[in-house]
């Protein structure tokens, strides 16, 4: 069903146990189950972060990222699975697991946004059909991405910046800052491979 990320070992078997608790806790919505699942962002491409917990064993990093797709996003059985299965796999995972619904149409209509050339890109299809990508790879252009999106990432960056000082100056959550910093990073060569169309 879905194609496995490169991790540790011990940390795939946890990824795996993951997306089998996800694919059974919307199967529960029966017809409404969504059409696909999708795991993007580092781990969905295979880029996902590997930190060092105390204990010397290698632990998750970043966020684990989904589209969740279906004709019904707005659903209200459909958000309360959606805000239920966030809340157990953020406690169970360690990290903070995040959702979106939406439809698949939505697709065709963002293929100069930073997230579309990312998620058609590379991703991980943890329920659906292999091929549910396939009709959007010929608009997944790196010089189609408009340069607001340059913008929008170094705004967002900058941003977690701002909030990773107030946690550096009261000594909490140093991880956190760690990630900020590095994603503020990796969001400048973005940047600036996004401005010469790459």
């Amino acid at each position: 069903m879905f194609e496995p990320v490169p991790l540790p070992s011990d940390l795939d078997a946890q990824l795996r146990a993951h997306f089998e608790r996800t694919i059974a806790h919307f199967d529960n919505l029966g017809s409404k189950a969504p059409q696909a699942i999708v795991l993007g962002g580092g781990y969905g491409r295979g880029e996902g972060g590997i930190a060092t917990a105390p204990d010397g064993s290698p632990c998750f990093f970043n966020d684990l990222d989904y589209f969740i797709f279906t004709d019904l996003p707005e659903d209200p059985e459909i958000i309360y699975a959606l805000r239920e299965w966030e809340r157990e796999e953020s406690k169970i995972m360690g990290i903070d697991v995040e959702g979106k619904c939406l439809p698949r149409s939505d697709l065709s209509q963002t293929p100069g946004s930073m997230m579309f050339y990312d998620l058609v890109a590379a991703q991980t299809i943890v329920s659906g059909p292999k091929n549910f990508f396939d009709d959007f790879k010929v608009m997944a252009k790196p010089d189609t991405i408009e340069l607001i999106e340059a913008t929008r990432l170094l705004w967002n960056r900058g941003s977690g910046l701002l909030f990773a000082r107030a946690d550096l100056e009261a000594n909490v959550d140093l991880s956190v800052v760690h990630r900020n910093q590095a994603k503020a990073k990796l969001a400048l060569g973005d940047a600036l491979l996004t401005i010469r169309g790459k």
